[in-house]
Order: structure tokens, then C-alpha cells, then sequence
């Protein structure tokens, strides 16, 4: 007979779990702490992990259960609350994100984490001045701690102070070439100097990187708008067409098609001018599958287009960079 898992085992899929989450392997991550949560159902650190993959898979509900199971399980430690915090500000409801990081905060005082989320949640309420003094707080307790450089840049962006904001924008992105929120406050730094072609090139940049990301978005209408006014309305639909899923965009080209080959039907019997109302569906039900192919096919291939010309222009930096 098999003897049951150890100890051990379980704080190694936990780890592992960790990493995949750090990794942005949400699907992977989530497949260890299952097996880590099967030997220890109530592992508060294994439920709090689950809410970040929840998180970063795009599924907020299941993210929210997880990191208020993680509380449950252990509430007088920090760290479920940390993640109820990420949770809830992720999806927006700022005001109980601050109830739970300023909890965690008050379990563990001296973690800068906690204070950068605080300071970037300072930001998202436009409250610059508590931005700032929060983001200088953290990086006194820990100097290279990304999210409060980062909050810092964008407060000091927002107040005017241009200079300091693409300074600390681009330390940031000389450690890491591949980070959307400083390209996003790069770009926000260039169109508040209407510089329209460089923000907007920045901006592309960052939705290369994630293309669900909000300020990059509106500084790209931005830049938009200062080029041609004509363009803002074009982007901001194309922007609401991203956030449908091809599920819906299937479901919803589907009973389209059928709704006019219904009409189609009826049109087709002996009523007068059956030759022109045919015509007209029939124009109508072309049109709108062109159109839907359109939202179908055009977002990916936008994306997958910003994505290697950004490739192609690191590439070719490098090798200038490299040359004698």
C-alpha cells in the first residue's frame, strides 16, 4: 500500500506552482497547486497562488474565491490579504483593494510590495502627492522594486515633471525591454510634449507587449487625436471589438447568417419586387460576413504585426549597438 505524500512533497508543487505563476504559466501553475491542494486542502499559500493564475488566466471570479479562501484559511498572516488586494485592484474595485493591502500592511509594515501596490493604487485614484510619498516609502526599503519605480515615473509624469518620469521610464526599461507600463508612461511622457509619432510608436510598443493594456490604449487614441481626429473613433472601436472572444464574435456571426437566410426565405416568395428585396439581403448577408470575418481575423493579425515589427527593430538595434 502507498504511503501518502509528504510534507516536502507538497511545499515543492507549491514552489513550483510559484514559479510557473511568475512566469505567467497560469495554466501550468494551476495544475501543480491542484495536486498540492488534493494533500492539504486548506494551504492558505497554495489558494493565494491560485488567484494570481486565476488572475493572469483572465478569470476574475474564480480569482476573487481563491484569494478569499486563501484569507479564510489564514487571516492573520500577510500574504492572503496582499493578494486579495492585487485581486481586487485588478479588477477595479479600488476601495476594498485598499482595505486588504492596508491590512496586509499592518501585518508586515516593512514590505515594500505591499507599499508599491498601494502607491500605484494611489495613481489609478489620480491622488499624485500619496503616489509619490508612498513610491519613495517603498523604494527606501527596497531600491529596485519595480512596481514602486514605476508608480513613481507615472505620479511624476501626471504632475508635469517630464523629465524625471522618462528618466525613471527608461531605467526600467534598460532592465527590462519587454515591460508595456514603462513603454505606456514613455509614450504618455512624449504626447504630453506633442510628440504625436512618438507616443504613438511607443504605444503600439506597449500593446505589442499586452494588447489588453488600458493606458496604453488611451494614450494611442491620444496620439490619435492630435494626427486626425477622425482616427479616435476607428481605434476606440476596434479597441471595443478586442474585448469580445471568439466564442461570442462565432455565436453572434452565427445567428446573423441565419436571421438573413430566414429573411432571405421569406423575401423569396411572390411578394412584389421579389427580385430587388433578394438582391438587397443578399448584398446585406455578403457585407456582413466580410464584416465579421473582419473582427474575427483582424485583431490577431494586428497584434501578431505590432509584435514582429517591434522584434525587428530590437533586432536591428542590437546589431547597431554591436558593431565596432
Amino acid at each position: 500500500m502507498s504511503q501518502p505524500p509528504s510534507r516536502h512533497s507538497v511545499d515543492e508543487l507549491i514552489e513550483l506552482g510559484r514559479q510557473m505563476v511568475a512566469q505567467g504559466s497560469w495554466q501550468v501553475a494551476l495544475r501543480y497547486l491542484r495536486l498540492a491542494l488534493q494533500q492539504e486542502p486548506d494551504n492558505s499559500y497554495a489558494h493565494a497562488l491560485m488567484a494570481l493564475a486565476y488572475q493572469i488566466g483572465n478569470n476574475p471570479r474564480q480569482a476573487l474565491n481563491e484569494a478569499m479562501l486563501a484569507v479564510r484559511y489564514e487571516p492573520d498572516w500577510y500574504y492572503p490579504h496582499y493578494v486579495l488586494g492585487i485581486v481586487l485592484k485588478d479588477q477595479g474595485r479600488l476601495e476594498r483593494a485598499e482595505v486588504a493591502l492596508r491590512r496586509a500592511l499592518a501585518l508586515e509594515p516593512q514590505n515594500a510590495s505591499v507599499i508599491a501596490h498601494l502607491a500605484d493604487l494611489a495613481c489609478r485614484r489620480a491622488h499624485w502627492q500619496e503616489a509619490v510619498r508612498l513610491a519613495h516609502q517603498a523604494l527606501s526599503l527596497e531600491p529596485t522594486n519595480r512596481g514602486a519605480q514605476l508608480a513613481l515615473a507615472l505620479a511624476r509624469g501626471s504632475q508635469g515633471q517630464l523629465d524625471e518620469a522618462e528618466r525613471i521610464a527608461r531605467h526600467c526599461l534598460s532592465e527590462d525591454p519587454e515591460d508595456p507600463d514603462a513603454l505606456w508612461i514613455l509614450a504618455m511622457v512624449a504626447v504630453r510634449r506633442g510628440d504625436w509619432r512618438t507616443g504613438w510608436q511607443l504605444s503600439l510598443d506597449a500593446l505589442a507587449i499586452d494588447p489588453e493594456h488600458p493606458g496604453a490604449r488611451e494614450t494611442l487614441i491620444h496620439a490619435a487625436g492630435m494626427r486626425s481626429k477622425i482616427m479616435v473613433p476607428a481605434l476606440r472601436w476596434q479597441f471595443w471589438v478586442d474585448r469580445l472572444s471568439p466564442v461570442w464574435r462565432f455565436v453572434a456571426l452565427f445567428l446573423i447568417l441565419a436571421g438573413l437566410h430566414s429573411g432571405r426565405i421569406v423575401f423569396s416568395k411572390d411578394f412584389a419586387s421579389t427580385t430587388f428585396w433578394t438582391d438587397a439581403l443578399m448584398f446585406g448577408w455578403v457585407c456582413l460576413v466580410l464584416f465579421w470575418l473582419y473582427l474575427l481575423l483582424v485583431p490577431p493579425l494586428f497584434y501578431g504585426w505590432l509584435r514582429r515589427a517591434r522584434d525587428k527593430r530590437l533586432r536591428e538595434a542590437m546589431r547597431h549597438t554591436h558593431q565596432p
